[in-house]
This record gives C-alpha cells, sequence and structure tokens, in this order.
C-alpha cells in the first residue's frame, strides 16, 4: 500500500494516478477519500481499506491534520491512530507527504 498524504493542490492526485500508470500492470488500484462515510469506524474503516494493492490518495493522517485546520474535533483518537499506523506497518505501507513551497 502506498499512501500519498499532503495539503490541497500540491499534486497528490497527479502523483497517485501517475504511479498507477506504471502499477496497475502489478495489480495494483488507485483509491480517493474525499469524505468518510457516515457512521465510519475510526479503526475498522481503516483496517477493511488496507490492501497492498492500493495506492491510497489521502488515509487516516488526513482526518486529523483537516480536523485542525478546521478547528474541529477528530473522532480518531490518539490510540486509535497509533493502531491505525500499526496495521499499516504490519502491512509494509509506504507514506508519501508532498509538500510545496510559498
Amino acid at each position: 500500500m502506498i499512501i500519498v498524504e499532503g495539503p490541497d493542490l500540491v499534486g497528490k492526485t497527479t502523483l497517485c494516478k501517475t504511479l498507477i500508470k506504471e502499477l496497475e500492470r502489478a495489480g495494483m488500484i488507485y483509491a480517493h477519500f474525499t469524505r468518510l462515510p457516515d457512521a465510519f469506524d475510526r479503526y475498522w474503516g481503516y483496517v477493511d481499506r488496507m490492501s497492498r494493492w492500493v495506492v491510497q490518495d489521502r488515509f487516516h493522517m488526513s482526518e486529523v491534520v483537516y480536523a485542525r485546520m478546521r478547528g474541529d474535533e477528530t473522532d480518531l483518537d490518539r490510540e486509535t491512530y497509533r493502531l491505525v499506523d500499526g496495521q499499516l506497518r504490519r502491512l509494509g505501507c509506504v507514506h508519501v507527504v508532498v509538500t510545496a513551497d510559498d
């Protein structure tokens, strides 16, 4: 699993789609979280979407960052975040954080 995170308009989706062009022969697929579904379980919802064969545009890191930017609380508490992170490490996930200069 490859997760691409970063702020809006830095090229996350472009990078993901470029990766998919190269990796789809190996069976990789593209997935994107725009908004979480209602009643999304903050542990099992993420775990159920984990796969070695996914290039994921945004995942659990974005939930925390965007909630803070909006001044909202997130339902993803610190311990659940760590558990999700641990499952991703166990899976061999690679996180790519895209940034941009002013």
